[in-house]
């Protein structure tokens, strides 16, 4: 059975400094593969500083850096 999204992760607003946290919720779901956008292409994250819950439905993004404004994510179930 294909997974079927029930939640989409919403958009974040925060500080510099301060802590995101993206949630999808998926049913049927066996993997999760949270990505960012560079440029026109889809990368996948790591789990290293500042992203956390990379492969899981919630990633967190702590201490967030002013480089990171306007950037766009995205998860694959």
């Amino acid at each position: 059975t294909s997974p079927v999204i029930g939640q989409q992760p919403q958009p974040q607003t925060t500080v510099e400094g301060g802590n995101a946290t993206f949630v999808v919720s998926a049913t049927n779901a066996t993997q999760y593969q949270w990505q960012v956008l560079t440029g026109t292409q889809w990368v996948n994250l790591q789990n290293q500083a500042p992203y956390s819950g990379v492969t899981t439905p919630t990633l967190q993004i702590s201490n967030v850096p002013l480089a990171l404004n306007g950037v766009q994510y995205r998860v694959q179930v």
